[in-house]
């Protein structure tokens, strides 16, 4: 691989670990929100999915394991809401 793409990469890795991720500026309700948090966190996913690409693994297992990650979260968060919403009713009979 010649040398200035290496060096190309590691700029761009180097500029996405500064990167900051800039707060909605929608309302909730606003039917733009979906797609803006999809720009907000391109550049961190894509960084993600670079380094572990070139960390060896190959892309099709990054992106799986980020699904899988993605959906575990997803269902612990339920899972959290859940225990709140009881511990909060157990809270309020005594």
């Amino acid at each position: 691989m010649p040398s200035g793409v290496l060096t190309r990469f590691f700029e761009r890795l180097k500029f996405m670990r500064w990167t900051k991720l800039y707060p909605p500026d929608v309302p909730n309700d606003d039917p733009d929100r979906f797609i803006r948090c999809q720009h907000a966190l391109h550049l961190d996913f894509a960084g993600l999915v670079d380094r572990a690409v070139a960390a060896g693994w190959r892309a099709d297992e990054v992106l799986t394991t980020i699904i899988e990650l993605a959906d575990n979260h997803a269902l612990m968060l339920a899972a959290n809401a859940e225990i709140e919403a009881a511990l909060s009713i157990l809270k309020k009979r005594h």
